[in-house]
């Protein structure tokens, strides 16, 4: 049942990270179309307005990054926790079948 659990807490991290991938390609449409609009701007004050959004949204999709990636390690780690307790079972399956075997 801890497989069980741990292999949800994977499923459940892999769906963040994929939503948070979907975040990061949000973030990089929003960025291009502030782009196209501060190309398209003639008034100076409007382009340094865009250019402060740009900039957020640069620092949007870096904090979507690092979450990513703190959600990849925490699938590692998961991963790792769930090898560990099927090694456990193993051994513990390993004992009780020279027990029995005796």
């Amino acid at each position: 049942s801890n497989i069980r659990e741990v292999q949800a807490g994977i499923e459940k991290v892999k769906t963040e990270i994929d939503e948070a991938k979907a975040e990061i390609e949000e973030a990089k449409a929003e960025i291009e179309e502030v782009k196209a609009q501060i190309e398209k701007e003639t008034n100076a004050e409007e382009k340094r307005r865009l250019r402060e959004e740009k900039g957020q949204l640069r620092e949007e999709k870096d904090r979507l990054r690092k979450r990513e990636e703190q959600l990849r390690e925490e699938e590692w780690q998961l991963r790792e926790e769930k090898r560990q307790l099927r090694e456990e079972k193993w051994q513990l399956n390993e004992r009780l079948n020279k027990r029995s075997g005796k």
